[in-house]
C-alpha cells in the first residue's frame, strides 16, 4: 500500500473477531442463531478514523462488543 499519508493522522492496530453462525431448517421454517465478537474484542476499523489527528478519542468509533441475534422465518 503506497498511499499512506505522511501526516500525523491517527493509526489503528489490526484486529480479528470470532463469530459463530448456525441455522436449522424444518419444513418451511428456518431458525438461525448468531454470536458475534465472541471474545469481546474492542476494535476500531481504520476507515472510520482515517484522517483524524493523533490524540483523537476512539471511544465513539468503537464497534459493538459481544452480541447475539436470533431469527425465525417461514417460507410460503
Amino acid at each position: 500500500m503506497n498511499r499512506v499519508p505522511d501526516d500525523a493522522s491517527i493509526t489503528t492496530s489490526g484486529w480479528a473477531t470470532v463469530d459463530i453462525l448456525s441455522g436449522y431448517e424444518w419444513g418451511n421454517w428456518q431458525f438461525n442463531v448468531s454470536l458475534q465478537n465472541l471474545l469481546d474484542k474492542r476494535y476500531v476499523p481504520h476507515e472510520l478514523v482515517s484522517g483524524q489527528p493523533q490524540g483523537t478519542s476512539l471511544d465513539q468509533y468503537t464497534q459493538p462488543g459481544r452480541h447475539a441475534s436470533l431469527r425465525l422465518s417461514y417460507q410460503f
